[in-house]
């Protein structure tokens, strides 16, 4: 676009809101020369699509599937009809703000699906290309796992497995796998304690505990269709030879990276869930053996999980946009000047206002990266700013860590 220069910036950093909150912010344009336009054209959507193919031979079926959450266009100047307008060269600024409904699923990125929020700006230019910018914003929809009493119960189980080779036995071993709770959230530090009692002649080789993602897509076209997938997101492990008889414990610790929350609610394309594995290798041609603990990833903690290492955390107030009036509309104001706000909002704080202690978490961004949210069959002229979704992320301190996850050394 030569000397043409397009952004989207958000009031608040990093562009993160909670579901039913203003989103505020400013199209800013530099141009090098003057330009003539019908309008500047917003459009705001918040969807979620999924898309996949399969081949047969020769063969190949596109599966799509797509919801749609809200969807708003609206001119900050102009129109589509109207008679055209002559913008200055130079640094031009353009103020917007878009009431959110309530209700709304957890932004999700992903190569075969994702729940995208966007922001199009439009400079629309009679018989010549417009130009163009997009840029995401991220919504974080509380899931509070205080709320869902499955978090709170710890885990319990066994794994077992009897040795033979050429019909003769070589003895069995049993394997008790502890987890103080069923629920987490990012930065924090899941401890997994495996009791193993070997009494056979075969060696334990290795111990693995791995946090794994569950996903399930729908399609609809051209007829239903699911896809599921599943992908390791961070593991930890024992290497040590185990010898024969009992062994003393070992806490194997996964800290949480930043992950989308489970179930993703409110979308009905894409499902999540989390599973913890633990996976025990021997020595030999024996096979693996593995079992899946059903594990929920939060946005809020456990309060007990505060509680038990930093009892006099003090809460920080939870800067929160104006309360949306009547979630059935999907509103936007322009503002004409050009002036800036002179303070930035913080990121959301999704506690939903309960009144124990809580620290507030850091926002980072998803662990998988920054991914193009330009569609297919939008123009080579659209700017798009690749995104990443930001997910709440708590800064459980030294103490935490320590009393949760112990050194991975044999006793």
């Amino acid at each position: 676009m030569g000397g043409t220069q397009l952004a989207i910036e958000y009031d608040r950093e990093n562009g993160i809101y909670l579901p039913g909150e203003l989103v505020s912010g400013r199209i800013v344009a530099d141009f090098s020369s003057p330009k003539e336009i019908r309008g500047l054209r917003v459009k705001v959507v918040g969807e979620a699509k999924v898309r996949w193919t399969v081949k047969r031979g020769k063969s190949r079926t596109v599966y799509r599937g797509e919801e749609n959450y809200f969807s708003s266009l609206f001119h900050l100047i102009g129109s589509d009809s109207g008679p055209t307008i002559e913008l200055p060269a130079g640094h031009l600024v353009y103020p917007f703000s878009i009431q959110l409904p309530m209700g709304l699923p957890n932004s999700f990125e992903h190569k075969i699906g994702h729940i995208r929020y966007t922001i199009k700006a439009t400079f629309d230019r009679p018989w010549k290309f417009d130009h163009e910018v997009k840029a995401a914003f991220t919504i974080v929809s509380a899931y509070n796992l205080n709320e869902r009493p499955q978090a709170a119960l710890s885990i319990h189980g066994n794994m077992q497995k009897s040795f033979c080779c050429f019909c003769m036995g070589k003895g069995n071993l049993s394997a008790i796998i502890s987890i103080p709770s069923s629920g987490f959230v990012p930065g924090q530090i899941i401890p997994v304690t495996v009791e193993c009692e070997n009494n056979s002649t075969v060696e334990v080789e290795q111990i693995q505990v791995s946090l794994r993602q569950k996903l399930r897509f729908e399609a609809s076209s051209p007829y239903h269709r699911s896809k599921k997938v599943g992908s390791s997101v961070i593991k930890s492990q024992f290497n040590e030879p185990f010898a024969n008889k009992s062994e003393e414990p070992v806490i194997l610790p996964l800290k949480v990276p930043a992950l989308p929350p489970s179930n993703l609610e409110f979308c009905g394309i894409i499902d999540l869930d989390y599973v913890l594995r633990v996976t025990m290798s021997f020595s030999g041609v024996h096979c693996d053996i593995h079992e899946d603990f059903p594990i929920l990833i939060g946005t809020v903690p456990l309060y007990g999980s505060f509680d038990m290492y930093s009892p006099n955390v003090r809460v920080t107030p939870s800067p929160s946009a104006p309360p949306l009036q009547n979630p059935a509309d999907f509103t936007s104001t322009s503002f004409p000047g050009h002036s800036q706000p002179s303070d930035t909002p913080s990121p959301p704080y999704p506690s939903q206002g309960d009144p124990r202690d809580l620290p507030p978490p850091s926002y980072e961004q998803c662990m998988y990266g920054a991914q193009s949210i330009k569609d297919t069959e939008e123009s080579d002229y659209v700017q798009a700013v690749p995104y990443a979704p930001r997910y709440p992320v708590y800064n459980y301190d030294a103490a935490n860590t320590a009393s949760s996850a112990p050194m991975l050394e044999k006793q």
